[in-house]
């Protein structure tokens, strides 16, 4: 059976890649947004809190956690001068003696407490604070020793650049130039960057406090951006004429393998290009400030990241007329495929810093994952050519999967993932948070299916490798990020 390249001309089809400039602006906007956003509710945050300039306006807090008002009280004119020792609170003029710790069911008549808004257990843990007027309920209740936060993301991630794959050429060029990439009359159907949409994930945090101090606390993560893709699918009867490029070797120059061409092939292409990331993460956490409405806390633990990715190329030819050996409807089908497989495990530490103002809180983040990225990548191809009468051959390899390259190739390489992100949450009740947030993550090192394709050709099956043996085994290192913003909401218990 002579080799494909007797029958097929050259020829390239479409083009499907976005602008780096709209992407990079459309990540400008979405930080811009984010940062706006969060200056808002900052503004809004602080308006609400009452200066040490006079006595706060009284908001009742829920029934459960309301503690009772007081009567009338002397207030002195410089009594707002200096800031009162140990966070008490003045008493009512003619009022008994007020007790050094009270409970929020107890009914009195006059009420102290040490590190009121910092909750019942808070002096014991020696944090004291003057409370807060605005909002009576506990910042940090003694039973909040559990917490969990479920956040739905939107984000954006970095998509991969691919070869062009498919092009095609005006009716009436010439098969021997049809969809070859250098002439003028040639245009890419697809090529370019790929994956770069917005796409919807989701993010589960969950931990545990050991005492209700709160010094001490184990916490986990789990984070998945669902599978992103994106396809192109090319057919005779609306593009007439379709083809695959590449570099033909055995005559150093550049070639197309016609998929598609008036009175002599019909046929279509198919490409789908996809991602998904998933990252999971373990730690202990340690909090080195706390003064209630201030929290530092430093993290440590372990992180694992997986980024799967994949390219395949799909085409079906069928001979119109006779041509040479080949019969008329004889049918040809072309598959490569590229699929690459990271996964990072690796220790991480961070830090954590929380302020609250009233109801609202703002919580910044910054984590560093330092460890070894295992790469994986699987090549294969395959050519099926189904003759009338004749039955049906399979011959390994495609048009740039072939023998060369095929069989799956690992490599480790030291890699390190850095993580940002800012939170804005407000206190729907004492235990339930709504959040807006934003995070950047970054990973470098991985391998890409775009990367590995190699578009040099030796030979076209079932032409056994020679010379040269292209294509050839590519591990090209590349980065890649996600960013976006996240919507969630936070239960203490």
């Amino acid at each position: 059976m002579p080799p494909l390249r007797a029958i097929y001309s050259t020829s390239p089809v479409a083009l499907q890649s976005r602008s780096r400039l709209s992407r990079a602006l459309a990540i400008c906007y979405v930080i811009g947004l984010a940062t706006l956003l969060a200056g808002l509710l900052t503004q809004s945050a602080l308006a609400q809190r009452s200066p040490f300039s006079g006595r706060p306006v009284y908001r009742p807090a829920p029934s459960r956690y309301t503690i009772p008002r007081t009567p009338p009280m002397d207030w002195e004119e410089d009594y707002y001068d200096e800031v009162p020792s140990r966070g008490r609170v003045p008493v009512a003029s003619g009022s008994r003696a007020p007790a050094q710790r009270v409970g929020f069911a107890e009914q009195t008549d006059s009420w102290a407490v040490e590190g009121a808004s910092c909750g019942p257990s808070a002096a014991d843990c020696d944090i004291y604070e003057t409370p807060d007027w605005d909002y009576a309920w506990p910042v940090r209740p003694f039973w909040t020793n559990w917490w969990v936060r479920a956040e739905y993301l939107l984000w954006w991630t970095e998509g991969f650049d691919v070869p062009p794959l498919v092009t095609t050429s005006p009716l009436g060029t010439p098969s021997n130039t049809a969809g070859v990439l250098g002439y003028s009359s040639t245009s890419v159907l697809f090529g370019g960057l790929v994956n770069t949409d917005l796409n919807s994930g989701g993010r589960i945090s969950f931990g545990h406090w050991f005492s209700p101090c709160q010094q001490w606390a184990l916490e986990g993560s789990y984070l998945g951006i669902g599978r992103e893709t994106t396809r192109f699918r090319g057919d005779s009867t609306d593009t007439p004429i379709l083809a695959r490029p590449y570099v033909d070797l055995s005559e150093n120059t550049q070639a197309a393998l016609l998929a598609a061409y008036p009175n002599l092939w019909s046929g279509s292409l198919a490409v789908d290009a996809f991602s998904e990331l998933q990252t999971a993460e373990a730690m202990l956490r340690r909090r080195l400030i706390d003064d209630c409405h201030q929290t530092l806390d430093f993290v440590a633990g372990y992180r694992f990241a997986r980024l799967y990715e994949g390219l395949w190329i799909g085409q079906t030819s069928r001979w119109l007329s006779q041509q040479g050996p080949w019969v008329q409807n004889t049918t040809v089908s072309i598959s490569d495929r590229f699929v690459t497989d990271n996964q990072f495990h690796g220790a991480q530490v961070g830090f954590v810093f929380q302020e609250r103002v009233g109801r609202w809180t703002l919580e910044m983040l910054a984590k560093l994952a330092l460890g070894a990225n295992y790469g994986e990548l699987s090549v294969d191809g395959s050519t099926t050519v189904s003759v009338p009468g004749g039955g049906t051959t399979i011959y390994s390899g495609g048009l740039l999967a072939q023998e060369t390259n095929e069989g799956l190739h690992t490599r480790n390489e030291l890699a390190f993932i850095p993580e940002l992100g800012m939170t804005v949450g407000f206190d729907i009740t004492c235990r339930l948070r709504a959040t807006v947030g934003y995070t950047f993550l970054y990973w470098s090192r991985v391998v890409r299916p775009g990367g590995v394709v190699d578009l040099d050709a030796s030979q076209l099956p079932p032409e056994e490798p020679a010379g040269l043996r292209r294509p050839a085994v590519r591990f090209v290192a590349d980065d890649y990020w996600a960013q976006g913003i996240n919507l969630g909401l936070d239960y203490r218990f």
